[in-house]
Parts: C-alpha cells; structure tokens; sequence
C-alpha cells in the first residue's frame, strides 16, 4: 500500500501545461515567493484524488486552469489523473481523465476527454495501492453506520496543510471537520497494518456464517411457529371428537405428534352409528324449543327494561320541572292572607288588572306538592322494577349460555 507523486500539472485554458517534478524517495521542498499558488498544490492533489470539492483558492488558478493533474507511482506502474476545474459557482466536476501504463508522458490538452467519474477513480485507486475491502462495524448500540476503507480515508493520514501544521491541537489532515476524527481512529489499525488481509477474509467469513445462522434460525421459529398452530388444531378437532364421546373425556392432550395420531386413530376405529336413535332427534328438538324460549324471553326483558328506564327518566324530568315551579309559588308564603285581587301585596296600591290571589296560589303550589310526593313514592317502584327486568336479562343470558354449553 505505497505509491508516490511524481508530477503535479495545470492545464490553462490556452493549452499551455504547468508541471511541477518531484523526486520519488526524497524530501521535496517547494519554494517560492508569496501567493505564487504554493498552497494550492496539497489541495491539487486532494482534488485530483477524488475529494468531492475543489479547495483551490479562488484567484488566478481557478479562473485560467481548465484541468488539474497528477502522476503517480505505484507498485504496479504509473497513473495519470486529470479532472476539469469546476465551473463557474460549481465546487466540484465528475469530468476525470485516467490513464494507466509505465514511463507515460504528459497527454495534450486536447486529448483530456472524459473517461471515468469519482465512482471510477476510487475504484482504480483502491484497486492500485492495494486497499483492501475492509468494513468498520461500529459497536452495538451506536448510531454511526458501517464505512469502507478507501483512498479517501488513507488520505488523512498523507497530507498536513500549512494551517494544520500550525495547530497544535491538530496532527492528522482534515481533523477539524465534523466527524473525520472518529473516522480517523476507527481506520488508523488497517492503514497501519494491524489489520491483516487473513482478519478481512475472516471477518467476512464470520459475516457470511452469521447471516447463515440468523436464516437458520428464521426458518426454525417460522417451523415453530407453524407446529404451534398446528397442534392448536389437532387440540380443537380432539377436544370436538371428546364431545361427542370418540374420545374419553378424561383423556390428557399432549404436545407429541405419536400421542395426537393414537387419538385420532382411536377415535376413528369407533363404530358410529350412522342412523342417530329417535331420542337424540328428540333431545335435539327440545334444545331448539328452549333456545327459542330463551331468545324470545331476552327479546321481552330487554325491551321491558329499556321502557322502565325511558320511564324512570321521564319521571325524573317531570320532578324536577314541578320543583322548579314550587320554588317560584313558594314566594307567596312571605305575604300576610289578602282576598283582594286588585290591590298590591307590596305597596298596597291599586292594580290596572286583577291578579291571581294568595289562596289560588297556595292551592296550586298543595297541588304541584301532592304531584311531588306520587313521583317521589314511584321513584322506587321504578328502581325495583327496573333490577328486576336487568335480572331477568341476565338469567336470560345465563340461560342461553348452558344451553350452548348442553348442544
């Protein structure tokens, strides 16, 4: 898992190609005057790695380049990669040149035509520096889902920005954006090589074997499940077979398909008497005329008990608007006994039209009394006819139920 920059190019728009030469297993220095684009190499590179965004600073080199490149060096030879420079207000560009080969030279810029996408190139890179397809399961209970080693990630630990450098919180490439640290620690063990390709290929078996052994287990639940029910039905259709006396009444079920199968057979071997005697007919008929008796006696308690409580409430309405009226007539009782009709009880002054009188009153509200104390005595002769009635359901109810259980 080794490979080298030889070369990192420009292609400006008028054709002309820009390249800078490094000396593989060496230190190189690049030196230069301020703001010549020093900067702009490591995000170069980056870009033309596969980065998903161009970090080339906005200024001369975004608005003159056409294409970005680099040539590598790998164990199995050399690799040539051009992607366009994005367009205007666009981060990024999918149009990526590749070439594969040894000692290759430096194609025109003519002849930079698209022949992969970022897809492809992580493919070739992963593929050229030998990474394998190695799979980070985070832990039981995290969030976080499962990655894949690539050249993405290998780069972290490759490249160091002038800002990064600096920082003396900071040691790995992009460790300050959101989320690379974790990734950082959970792939640092394979790029290192802690992880061996015989771990991959036995974590992956151990993959497939557990996928194996949860379908196993599936189909036995599934199994289970459907025996379950299976001896749910054989339990009913025993039970139906001891009712009609196939069966031994006292006889255990058991969950055992040999125990199910010498009952079935048992019952089976019974002579039955296809021609039923007289009597059962009779039996039959008889629980069919008490059924009917049964229903017609639920269908009388019912509506009975629905008139009692429509009555009941009736009633209780009518008391309370002959309270009502007996509050307001009350009220009479605070004057003194005056027999004339055209004359106020209040201020003793003569009415334009005769008024009801204090004896009329009085008599009118003994009345309202008299129908007072009737709703008040039938108040609990209703009460009692009515648990009478709901008594009578439920018998009718109890009824119908043994009759069930008898047929």
């Amino acid at each position: 898992m080794k490979f080298q920059i030889l070369n990192i190019l420009v292609y400006g728009a008028n054709g002309q190609i820009r390249s800078i030469e490094l000396k593989p297993d060496a230190v190189n220095v690049v030196t230069g005057q301020s703001k010549t684009g020093k900067s702009a190499l490591i995000h170069i590179v980056d870009y033309c790695l596969g980065r998903r965004e161009c970090n080339v600073p906005a200024g001369v080199i975004r608005k003159h380049v056409e294409w970005y490149a680099v040539k590598l060096q790998t164990s199995s030879g050399e690799v040539f990669i051009a992607r366009r420079n994005p367009e205007p207000g666009k981060e990024s560009s999918e149009d990526i040149y590749i070439e594969r080969g040894t000692s290759l030279s430096f194609p025109e810029a003519s002849s930079l035509t698209k022949n992969a996408n970022l897809e492809t190139l992580a493919s070739i890179l992963n593929q050229v520096l030998g990474i394998g397809e190695y799979t980070h399961e985070p832990k039981a209970g995290q969030t976080r889902k499962t990655g894949t080693a690539d050249i993405g990630k290998a780069l972290f630990y490759c490249f160091q920005e002038q800002s990064e450098i600096d920082d003396q919180k900071f040691l790995f490439h992009r460790q300050g954006e959101p989320f690379i640290p974790q990734s950082i620690k959970d792939y640092l063990p394979y790029f290192l090589g802690a992880i061996t390709d015989e771990f991959i290929q036995n974590k992956e078996e151990l993959r497939k074997l557990n996928r194996k052994l949860k379908q196993v287990e599936s189909r036995i639940a599934e199994r289970n499940r459907l025996k379950g029910q299976n001896f749910e039905r054989a339990f009913a259709l025993l039970n139906e077979a001891k009712s009609v006396d196939l069966i031994a009444a006292d006889e255990p079920l058991q969950d055992s398909w040999s125990n199910v199968r010498q009952l079935i057979e048992a019952a089976l071997a019974r002579n039955i008497d296809n021609d039923p005697a007289e009597p059962n007919v009779d039996v039959l008929n008889d629980l069919l005329d008490r059924q009917q008796r049964i229903r017609e006696t639920y269908r009388i308690a019912t509506s009975e008990l629905k008139s009692l409580k429509d009555l009941k409430r009736s009633s209780n309405g009518f008391g309370s608007e002959m309270g009502e009226q007996k509050s307001r007539l009350e009220s009479i009782n605070i004057f003194g006994h005056t027999g004339d009709p055209n004359t106020c009880p209040l201020c003793s002054s003569t009415l334009p039209s005769a008024v009801p009188s204090a004896e009329a009153i009085r008599a009118s509200l003994t009345d309202i009394d008299s129908q007072l104390e009737a709703v008040t005595n039938d108040t609990p002769h209703l009460d009692a006819m009515i648990a009478k009635a709901e008594d009578q359901l439920g018998e009718s109810k109890s009824n119908s139920m043994k009759l069930k259980l008898q047929s």
